[in-house]
């Protein structure tokens, strides 16, 4: 007996609500529990949700070709699949980034004041021989951009940056221009990662305010391994990232060029 359209539909909708409602749980259990452990064990359970969701996806792709007469319901289906999916990855992302910085309370320095962190910044990237990754999209700070323009003009430095959310200011534009020989851009229009600088040993964590335009306080922390686990983190972001983006792609988000 051959299954109509609409059962499936019916069947896949069903299951596009219940794995929302598991996310929703399993989510709201990472947060709650506090062993490793446990953590692991949810996560581990949002992953398989993820990878099913990438299945049932093939699957309504597969059937939507068939051109049946519920096509555009499955179609709105399987962008209900793709949301889902791009929620659940970003939630992966955001996690990953509050566990690292919850392991590094021994070695972490607050830094006050904006030309304290003028001057952070600033030994941060003129400290460092090999790696100069960061993320983040609200940089306006000139002083720390011409830093890691004369840095990587004369040192062998691999320079990542992620750009992120849907504006950018023009100090920044003029530094992505100025470097762009030298830059491995991503762009991720997500804008909830903050701003991180990830060195050779240090890394630096922006914690913005929401009532000062000059950024005031960051998170200093000096330690190769932290360092290394948060180049990483910046690295799996840049995979997954959008690249090729041109120049005018990014004049086109300069909120005042």
């Amino acid at each position: 007996m051959e299954i109509s359209g609409w059962t499936i539909v019916g069947v896949v909708v069903g299951l596009t609500s219940l794995v929302l409602n598991l996310f929703q749980y399993y989510k709201k259990r990472v947060e709650v529990k506090s062993t490793d452990k446990e953590r692991e064990l949810y996560l581990t359970t949002l992953e398989n949700l993820f990878n099913n969701l990438n299945n049932g996806q093939k699957y309504l792709r597969e059937f939507e070709t068939k051109k049946v007469s519920s096509s555009i319901i499955i179609s709105n289906v399987r962008n209900q699949f793709e949301s889902l999916k791009s929620d659940i990855s970003g939630y992966f992302k955001f996690y990953k980034a509050k566990s690292l910085i919850r392991t590094t309370s021994s070695f972490q320095e607050l830094v006050e004041g904006v030309d304290e962190i003028t001057n952070a910044m600033i030994s941060v990237i003129e400290s460092t021989e090999n790696y100069i990754f960061t993320i983040g999209g609200k940089s306006r700070n000139a002083k720390y951009l011409n830093a890691i323009k004369k840095v990587i003009k004369i040192k062998n430095v691999k320079y990542i940056r992620i750009i992120t959310g849907d504006y950018i200011y023009k100090q920044l534009f003029n530094h992505i221009e100025e470097v762009w020989d030298k830059l491995e851009q991503g762009y991720l229009n997500d804008d909830f990662y903050g701003g991180i600088i990830a060195t050779d040993d240090t890394v630096f964590v922006a914690l913005h305010s929401s009532s000062l335009s000059s950024l005031d306080k960051g998170l200093l922390i000096k330690n190769a391994k932290i360092a290394s686990d948060y180049r990483l983190y910046i690295q799996e972001l840049y995979t997954t990232s959008e690249k090729g983006k041109d120049i005018d792609f990014y004049k086109s988000m300069c909120k005042n060029c």
